[in-house]
């Protein structure tokens, strides 16, 4: 996306900001700081979360949130709303590791889902091309991306087994429903 398309995108969103701030944002080359309602409206304009934006590399990379002071991402996001005020980082690794682990299959059962709605959409683009071109579609492509999708229902679902075991965890789906072929659109 160019700094003119985000631009138009949190025009419509209620708080423009300009392309040249944006351009000045991703250079690191603003005189002012970044705003509560910039980082907001950019994180809306981007579809990502905004603690995306600070953390890009949740939930298992590490950040310097202070100087001399490294966090793994996902403690830093927790960090934003206090939960960490006061807890040493030794204790949180420590005494967290279920979360930890629950973080990082939450995070891999995005990545599924997400590979599911891309094996969807080469079915549906064959499947579409097809209609256009007045063909029957390609068997083996639609094939392909069904046992793919299969494939991707089948490790959802073990990654939701997976995750109801850890204590406290509350696991709904995750995207896909494993008893359907459905395109997901």
């Amino acid at each position: 996306m160019t700094a003119v398309q985000l631009s138009e995108r949190t025009r419509g969103l209620g708080y423009p900001i300009s392309r040249v701030a944006i351009t000045k944002i991703e250079n690191n080359s603003r005189t002012g700081k970044l705003d509560v309602a910039e980082w907001i409206t950019l994180a809306y304009a981007l579809d990502v979360a905004p603690g995306a934006l600070l953390y890009p590399d949740l939930p298992d990379g590490r950040v310097e949130v202070l100087p001399g002071w490294v966090l793994p991402s996902w403690v830093a996001l927790l960090s934003l709303d206090g939960e960490t005020k006061g807890v040493s980082m030794d204790s949180l690794t420590s005494g967290y590791p279920q979360l930890v682990d629950l973080t990082k299959l939450t995070r891999r059962r995005l990545d599924k889902t997400n590979d599911r709605k891309a094996a969807w959409g080469m079915h549906n683009q064959e499947a579409g091309n097809a209609r256009a071109e007045e063909r029957e579609p390609n068997p083996d492509i639609l094939d392909m991306a069904l046992r793919q999708i299969a494939q991707i229902d089948r490790d959802i679902a073990e990654l939701n087994e997976r995750m109801e075991k850890i204590q406290g965890s509350v696991v709904m789906g995750g995207g896909a429903d494993a008893s359907t072929t459905d395109d997901p659109r």
